[in-house]
């Protein structure tokens, strides 16, 4: 096995998204894609990776997807990488598609009510949100990214940022795919300080449309308001003022 990070190669990861139906056969647990595709469709970057670890990761188990184990297991498996190199669709297709092909089958397709969607949304990227959403490999390696950084500037471990960011998907989304907030991490901390309060509390604030709105408000106030000079603890005082006075909600 490589010892350096694969990507594939445009010209492969544009003829298996126009033949994802007439593929969709293949699309199951134990199929080896290299031997159907052709022999040069990857390329190596100079990026390191330890491919003896690529069999920890841990496939879903009696109802549990062990999505913070896998966050951190394919975090910390591409470290090396940097957020430019995770924004290259090539990676992640190739990585889907191979090492970890029977994992997001598992996660993703088996059992799908739509495989096609499924094989479309989960092997392949489409776009910013389907990078940081909904790559069976990108997605966790995102959510590990965004954690990390996230602990790093709070007293939460990352596995505990994790389980908040996962909790509901409604709420998760709404923190990593939208930029004025996913792209400020202090904000994004003084967020999840908030959800924990929550989480131990009447868990209010992640009530779909609660959190909806709330982060509609934290977008329409970026450009006018100056967050960005503000530290994490006034950030907190400053987010938890829209939710008793605009939002109306006194117990999180």
């Amino acid at each position: 096995m490589s010892d350096r990070v694969r990507f594939m190669k445009f010209d492969t990861v544009d003829t298996l998204k126009a033949d994802k139906e007439n593929n969709s056969a293949r699309y199951v647990k134990g199929f080896e894609w290299d031997k159907y595709l052709p022999s040069d469709y990857f390329r190596e970057s100079s990026v390191p990776i330890d491919a003896s670890k690529f069999n920890k990761i841990k496939l879903p188990d009696g109802g549990d997807n062990h999505d913070i184990y896998n966050s951190l297991f394919v975090y910390n498996l591409f470290n090396e990488l940097t957020p430019e190199q995770a924004y290259d669709e090539r990676v992640w297709t190739y990585y889907s598609h191979t090492i970890f092909h029977d994992y997001v089958v598992s996660r993703w397709i088996d059992g799908s009510s739509n495989k096609d969607r499924s094989i479309r949304s989960h092997m392949f990227v489409h776009g910013d949100r389907g990078l940081v959403r909904d790559n069976g490999i990108a997605r966790l390696w995102w959510m590990g990214f965004i954690a990390h950084n996230i602990a790093s500037q709070i007293p939460f471990s990352v596995e505990h940022v994790l389980n908040i960011l996962l909790f509901k998907a409604d709420v998760r989304s709404n923190i990593i795919e939208r930029p004025s907030s996913a792209a400020n991490m202090k904000i994004s901390a003084a967020i999840i300080i908030l959800l924990a309060e929550s989480y131990n509390g009447k868990q209010n604030l992640f009530k779909k449309e609660t959190f909806r709105d709330f982060m509609k408000i934290i977008n329409m106030i970026g450009g006018t308001t100056l967050l960005d000079v503000f530290d994490i603890d006034m950030t907190k005082i400053y987010l938890r003022d829209i939710i008793t006075k605009q939002l109306r909600i006194k117990n999180l």
